[in-house]
Order: structure tokens, then sequence, then C-alpha cells
């Protein structure tokens, strides 16, 4: 079985490096799989990263305090996680400095099942790693005595792990960010004017409007699936280099809007043409709001 060993950041990579070993050290059946490279958004070996997530069954995610947002861990987690041939990969963030999972609370990742990377914490994934195996997967008795055997070794190397060095951001004043939503706000409402009216939207009561995206649905059974190939043709058309990572519908008091997270940030040209074939394929949708990954994303 393939075990896809996921990480973002120096520490969490070097740590990883040390999870593979115990992988294979612990559960020689299992095949771990991470990337050595450091991935950037002008230099990212996409076929390497297909090539690890291609038959992955499970995958472990080295998370840090720091690193529990980067778009590359959530991006591998919900790549694991879907459900292929009636089958659900299985996604365990490893805890590195958080002594808790309750502290996973900044990132889409608290949606799986965490461990702390402590005894306990690496017995419970082996156990889950071994049930995932099934007809090739070790004893208890088998499992229990590697893991007894290799826990002082693991320690060592764990404990040798350089802890991240990078500067804490300064908090950003409130005002600051009061500001730049109201920037935001005022921006959506000048694109939003300019856009054509739904049929959703003229005349109905609100409680009508909220109920847009289940009107969608229903004369779209596959929708998400169809304005997920609506909206990478329009990108593929672009020559944009980042790959989608989400697309959501949802409700508001003016209609049906879908939110199309990538990789990386999407320049102005290319969002008018992707909401241009949203409304054009489906327009039905109210606003076909485009919403990009936020600036500032840097890779692994």
């Amino acid at each position: 079985m393939k075990v896809f060993v996921s990480w973002s950041g120096g520490t969490s990579k070097a740590f990883a490096k040390e999870v593979v070993w115990w992988l294979n050290s612990v559960l020689f059946p299992v095949e771990p799989w991470m990337s050595d490279s450091d991935i950037s958004p002008g230099d990212r070996s996409l076929a390497e990263i297909e090539a690890g997530l291609n038959g992955a069954q499970f995958g472990i995610l080295c998370v840090t305090a720091e690193n529990q947002t980067a778009p590359w861990l959530n991006f591998e987690a919900g790549a694991i996680s879907k459900e292929v041939n009636g089958e659900t990969g299985k996604v365990v963030p490893l805890l590195i400095d958080m002594s808790r999972p309750t502290q996973l609370t900044q990132s889409t990742l608290s949606q799986f099942q965490a461990v702390v990377a402590d005894k306990a914490g690496f017995e419970k994934l082996a156990h889950a790693v071994n049930s995932a195996m099934g007809d090739h997967h070790r004893t208890v008795e088998q499992l229990n005595s590697a893991l007894e055997t290799y826990w002082p070794q693991l320690q060592k190397r764990l404990a040798a792990v350089p802890k991240g060095t990078a500067p804490v951001k300064p908090r950003r004043k409130v005002e600051d960010m009061v500001e730049e939503v109201l920037e935001i706000v005022r921006k959506l409402q000048r694109e939003e004017d300019q856009i054509p009216s739904s049929p959703f939207l003229q005349g109905g009561s609100a409680r009508a409007k909220l109920h847009a995206v289940d009107d969608f649905l229903n004369l779209h059974p596959d929708g998400v699936e169809e304005i997920t190939n609506v909206a990478r043709s329009a990108l593929n058309e672009t020559g944009y280099p980042g790959e989608i990572v989400s697309i959501e519908l949802t409700n508001s008091g003016h209609g049906a809007y879908v939110m199309v997270v990538t990789t990386t940030p999407l320049p102005e040209r290319v969002t008018k043409l992707v909401r241009k074939r949203l409304l054009n394929a489906f327009p039905m949708l109210g606003g076909g709001m485009f919403l990009p990954q936020p600036s500032g994303f840097e890779g692994r």
C-alpha cells in the first residue's frame, strides 16, 4: 500500500524524512512516498506530485503551527481523501509542535482525525495504517513489538530535527484589516453591478433567492463537475499554470454564487474570462463570483 507523506517547510520536510524511515522500519510492506524537492509556483514538479498521489490510499501530513494553512498540504490532503473506485483515501495530520489536536483550528485540515507526534500518537498512526492495509496487515502482536523496538531510535531522530526559525510576522492593525475588507466589498459590489441579471434574481422573495443553489442542482445534478470542467477549460485557454483546488456553491440574498479556489492568484484578465464562461454556461448563477487563492502563496 502506498502512503503519501506530505510536508511544507524545512522542519516539516526533515520530520517527513524520519516518518518515511519509521514506516519502512515498522510497517515494511508499506510503500512510503514523499517529494524531496522544495516546490514553488514558478518551478513546480506537478508531474512528480501527481505520480506520488496516484494510487496513494493513505496520507500522513507533517503539520506545524506555522504550516497548517499551507496550500500544498491542503491540496494534497484533498487529493488523497477523494473517493476513487468507491474507496476513500485516509488522511492523518501528524502534529509536530502542537500538544493536542484541538490546536489545529486555522486550517481545513481540522476535518481530519489528527494525532500528536509523541509515542501514543505514533502508535495510533501505525495501527491506522496497518488497518488500511487489508490482507497485507501485520498482526497486532507483530506491530506492537516493532513499535516498542523502534520508538527509542525514532525519538532520538526526531529530537535532532531542526526547529523552525521563521520570523514571527507582525500582527496587522485592526484598522488596516477593516479598511481592506471594505475595499474588497466595494470592488465586488462594483463588479456585481456590471453582471447581467440572472433569471433567479428577477422578482421573487429573498427566501426564494436563497434557494438558488438547490434550484441550480435540480437542473444540473452534476453541477459542480460541470462547473469545474468549464472553469478548467477557461484556465487552459489563458495558459494559466495553476490548478483548481476546490469549487463550491453558496447562497446569498443575491442568489447562487460559485467559489473557485486556485493554487495561485489569478490575473484580472483570467478572472474576467472564467467569470464570463461560467455565466454563459450557467446563466442562473447569481453573481458567478470567482474567488482565487489569496495572494502571498509561496509554494511549499
